[in-house]
């Protein structure tokens, strides 16, 4: 009678369990890069919005310091680039906001906006 060797070939080798503990824990570290870089992103993103509406709330509150009036006028051109007159012309005055507030650092910072204002009083007439 012969006998058969039996050859068990079921199952997973220790370099396949290894090889594929691998590849999980390399998956799994990009996935936690992935989430931290998110949750980083969404925390500087709240801080740019919280100081954005500071920065809105005292461009609100800030007085205006009007400046000089100065006229506008707007010009119809061809082609060419020859002047064929004035369309109209409007006066406006070139005022200033100032703006202080106090950056991520704890530092006092200030902005100047510059505005153009009316030159024609609330509910007047041009």
């Amino acid at each position: 009678m012969k006998r058969r060797k039996l050859q068990d070939k079921s199952g997973e080798s220790l370099v396949e369990i290894m090889v594929g503990a691998f590849l999980f824990l390399m998956m799994t570290a990009l996935l936690q890069g992935a989430i931290t870089f998110c949750s980083n992103a969404q925390r500087r993103s709240e801080q740019v919005r919280e100081k954005n509406a500071q920065i809105c709330r005292e461009v609100r509150e800030a007085a205006y310091m009007g400046g000089a009036v100065q006229t506008y006028a707007f010009r119809a051109t061809d082609g060419a680039v020859s002047g064929s007159g004035v369309l109209f012309q409007i006066d406006a005055q070139l005022g200033k906001k100032e703006v202080s507030y106090t950056d991520e650092t704890g530092a006092s910072q200030s902005v100047i906006f510059y505005l153009f204002g009316s030159t024609v009083p609330a509910g007047g007439d041009p």
